[in-house]
């Protein structure tokens, strides 16, 4: 069963997938470093689109996938992904760029954390 008929749904489902591409592909890459597959997690990041969250940054300091936040700034995928308000569901998406200064007060931060 298609439902698709006419070339405009056919756009609307072409641009929806691409607008939530970066979402599955930082889920995959959160399933990834979950199961200790650094090496696909850092493909993946080299040549796919995703979005970050700071929770994922969090899980790769703790974790020790510090190649996989090299691949991050290498490539230029340093960038996180803030969640609208709940009020503003159409709201754009914003992007919010981290410093490598940042990721290393966020490292010292979370591995002082640790060692407690």
């Amino acid at each position: 069963m298609c439902f698709i008929k006419t070339k405009w749904q056919m756009w609307r489902l072409k641009t929806g997938f691409q607008l939530r591409f970066p979402y599955l592909m930082g889920n995959i890459i959160k399933i990834l470093l979950y199961k200790n597959e650094e090496a696909l997690a850092c493909y993946l990041t080299a040549f796919y689109e995703i979005y970050i969250d700071k929770t994922m940054l969090e899980k790769a300091i703790t974790n020790d996938h510090y190649v996989w936040l090299n691949y991050l700034w290498v490539f230029k995928k340093n960038k996180i992904l803030e969640k609208p308000d709940e009020k503003e569901k159409r709201s754009a998406i914003k992007l919010t760029t981290v410093k490598f200064d940042d990721l290393f007060l966020m490292i010292e931060s979370l591995t002082k954390n640790k060692q407690t």
